[in-house]
């Protein structure tokens, strides 16, 4: 099925068939969209893969990131496009049913399914693990697993995340918007605080690059610097 039939059977870019039943309302500003793709990126991804890029790639690991950076600002240049030639809701799933049909659409459905389902789990268990600082009760003191109190705070969280996209999209845009600002400026923080008492023998203590290339092209999939950057699909997500 060709993009333009596909699109010509569709009445609404909000979403709307038949009757005008299914319409999405559009609450989403473009400021609301920024600070969602603002939020995925500066997510826990950047803290977990600072530690594991410099254990595959050593101090060279910062060339991973721009390698990284460069690979997924293609992808959301070909996002941009495809999210103005296509102005339809579903992003990342509608995109393969106009290109290669809808068994590709289902199939793709289900990856995302299955990435944001385990993305949340991720993210729980890094707020968990970032409120041990403070209260080491939540996590074993023999390992980073969490104690029964911590089990139940996880829960809890869930539960905040499920009843904040729950309940409107608005309201999920508004808290994104206060949490994205705090987001954003600890990792600026960090930035300063590390130039502030930067130390140049790091870089060459054990070398520039240990592992050679080899350690620098596997950081940048086995470190999750893809991971860490990937935070441009929820715009197109919720642009609809």
């Amino acid at each position: 099925m060709s993009i333009e039939r596909v699109m010509a059977t569709e009445t609404s870019p909000a979403g709307e068939g038949e009757g005008g039943h299914g319409r999405f309302k559009r609450q989403l500003s473009l400021t609301d969209l920024t600070f969602i793709g603002l939020g995925a990126i500066f997510g826990s991804g950047w803290l977990f893969s600072a530690s594991y890029v410099a254990d595959i790639a050593g101090p060279a690991g910062i060339v991973s990131w721009l390698i990284g950076g460069a690979a997924v600002l293609l992808l959301g240049l070909v996002y941009c496009e495809l999210g103005a030639a296509l102005p339809r809701s579903g992003g990342v799933v509608r995109y393969p049913v106009y290109s290669h049909g809808v068994l590709l659409g289902y199939l793709m459905g289900l990856i995302t399914l299955i990435a944001f389902s385990s993305l949340i789990a991720i993210e729980v268990v890094a707020c968990r693990q970032y409120a041990s600082a403070w209260f080491p009760q939540l996590t074993q003191a023999d390992s980073q697993a969490p104690t029964l109190l911590g089990w139940l705070v996880q829960l809890a969280i869930v539960c905040v995340f499920f009843l904040l996209n729950y309940f409107s999209v608005k309201t999920f845009a508004r808290a994104n918007n206060v949490v994205s600002v705090f987001k954003f400026v600890v990792p600026l923080t960090v930035i300063v605080a590390l130039l502030y008492f930067f130390h140049p023998g790091n870089f060459s203590a054990h070398g520039w690059a240990p592992f050679g290339f080899s350690g620098i092209a596997g950081a940048v999939s086995a470190g999750g610097i893809i991971f860490a950057y990937l935070g441009l699909t929820p715009i197109v997500s919720v642009a609809g």
